[in-house]
């Protein structure tokens, strides 16, 4: 896993920030202990896991979210960051790839 960071555009027009690295990571895990393990299952399991939810295509970008904005003190529900995300598969899974560090086969 690199540290980048990442500018994503949101359906009402506004740009955040996406990012991941450990230490920022071990923030989330206190913090946001559901979040990150539902982000913890999907990286490590994806696609590979029986209980794999539509929705989880989305944790990787709002755990990215979330380490980016840990210090803001407006921070998007995971409910309304979702309303907000492009439905653009392609995109999600792109997004994922660059911030996992992941190269598509």
């Amino acid at each position: 896993m690199i540290n980048t960071t990442i500018d994503f555009a949101l359906t009402n027009g506004e740009t955040v920030k996406l990012t991941l690295n450990f230490e920022l990571l071990l923030k989330i895990k206190s913090k946001y202990p559901n979040e990150y393990d539902i982000f913890s299952k999907y990286v490590l399991f994806g696609e590979k896991s029986d209980d794999l939810d539509f929705f989880d295509l989305i944790q990787v970008i709002y755990v990215a979210y979330l380490c980016a904005n840990f210090e803001d003190e407006k921070i998007y529900s995971k409910e309304a960051f979702i309303k907000l995300v492009p439905f653009d598969m392609a995109l999600i899974r792109r997004t994922q790839q660059e911030l996992l560090g992941l190269k598509k086969k």
